[in-house]
This record gives C-alpha cells, sequence and structure tokens, in this order.
C-alpha cells in the first residue's frame, strides 16, 4: 500500500504525485498449519560439541494475519547457539539471521542479523522478541532497516518490518 504525496512542479497547473513507500509492513508466520496442525517447515540440524550448542537452518511458510498459510512467502533463519561458560561469567548467546523471500522471489528480498542472550533450546528461544538489523534488501523491502519477530506462546509470530 502506498500514500500519495503532491509535488509541486514550476508550473503550478501542472502536479504530479509520488507514490511513498508505508514506514512499516507487518507479516506472519506459525509454526504449525492452522487445519493441519503438522509443521509448515523444513529444517536442518547440523551435530554441534558440545551437545548444548545448536546449528542449523529453517525455513517456513509465512501467513496471512489469519495465520491462513499464503505460499508465497518464506522465512529462513540461520541459527548458532554458543553454550554459556559459567566458569568466567560468559552467557549462552544466540547469533541468527532472518531472510524472507516474497513472489517474485528474485526481486523481493530482505535479511537481517541479531546476536542476543537467550536460555532457549535448539531453535527455540526463550525470549518475547528480537530486533534485528537489516543487512541487505531489494524490492518491496528496499529501504527497511530493521525487523523485530515477537513470539507468541502459541506458536504464532508478528514480523514487523521499519524503516
Amino acid at each position: 500500500m502506498f500514500t500519495l504525496v503532491r509535488t509541486p512542479r514550476r508550473n503550478p497547473q501542472i502536479m504530479r504525485y509520488t507514490p511513498v513507500p508505508p514506514n512499516k509492513l507487518t507479516l506472519y508466520y506459525q509454526l504449525k498449519d492452522k487445519n493441519t496442525h503438522e509443521s509448515n517447515g523444513s529444517a536442518i540440524t547440523f551435530a554441534t560439541n558440545p551437545s548444548d550448542a545448536y546449528s542449523g537452518v529453517e525455513n517456513r511458510y509465512m501467513c496471512n494475519k489469519n495465520y491462513s498459510t499464503n505460499n508465497s512467502d518464506i522465512i529462513t533463519f540461520v541459527g548458532y547457539r554458543t553454550p554459556a561458560n559459567e566458569a568466567v561469567g560468559f552467557p549462552q548467546l544466540y547469533k541468527e539471521i532472518v531472510s524472507i523471500n516474497s513472489k517474485p522471489y528474485q526481486n523481493n528480498f530482505i535479511e537481517a542479523v541479531a546476536n542476543y542472550v537467550d536460555n532457549g533450546n535448539g531453535f527455540a528461544t526463550a525470549i518475547n522478541f528480537v530486533n534485528y538489523t537489516v543487512t541487505a534488501a531489494s524490492g518491496k523491502f528496499k529501504g527497511f532497516t530493521n525487523i523485530r519477530i515477537n513470539y507468541n506462546s502459541n506458536g504464532t509470530r508478528v514480523v514487523d518490518i521499519t524503516r
């Protein structure tokens, strides 16, 4: 959705309207399909040493705001969990890269990164939200600088992308 801004020209009789992109996009995804209750994604977990670390890649279809799968947007997470080192007071950290591809996939892409303290297990986080810094964007995502994912206990997720 775009807002039109009136741009005055030298000739006041001729006005030009310039589309202004929104300052926020809100997208949605969930961990299981709303109807089948089956996972709506695909994941690979890599063996880690020590065993309480984590490394993996996960892809999921995104949804509309009613949490019905739309099959046109794909969200991908790449995550690395490092265990805490209590002997030196080092916390457990999770480094995560999130990317969203939207049809047509070659033209609509955004990727962002976050590194945060998290006591979760595997790919699952133990916090309510994560703020990511955008590192690349194209198409409808061009110009956005931040992604915030809000995690709900029922398995639904709200993704706010802002400038």
